[in-house]
């Protein structure tokens, strides 16, 4: 946010705030929602994680498929009787 008044650095989530995710949307309709990533540029600190039950990210290094893929399967496995949205 950058006005006359007011002078701070951004926060992605600050330019949005009434934003719904789809995850949102289709956690609201009864879906179960899993977000798996190697956290580049898609992590919690960008909002992305917003909406999803369990939303899986390797901290302080920059992830691979070799930890998310099999998060991700387990997870699956837990809610193949679900309608489930996966974000991987």
């Amino acid at each position: 946010v950058y006005t006359a008044r007011e002078q701070k650095t951004a926060n992605l989530k600050d330019l949005a705030p009434d934003l719904v995710t789809l995850a949102e949307v289709l956690r609201a309709n009864g879906y179960a929602t899993g977000g798996f990533t190697g956290n580049a540029g898609v992590g919690r600190g960008f909002g992305f994680e917003q909406g999803f039950d369990v939303y899986f990210q390797e901290t302080g290094v920059f992830g691979g498929f070799d930890r998310s893929i099999p998060e991700a399967l387990a997870w699956l496995r837990a809610n193949r009787g679900r309608k489930f949205f996966l974000f991987l």
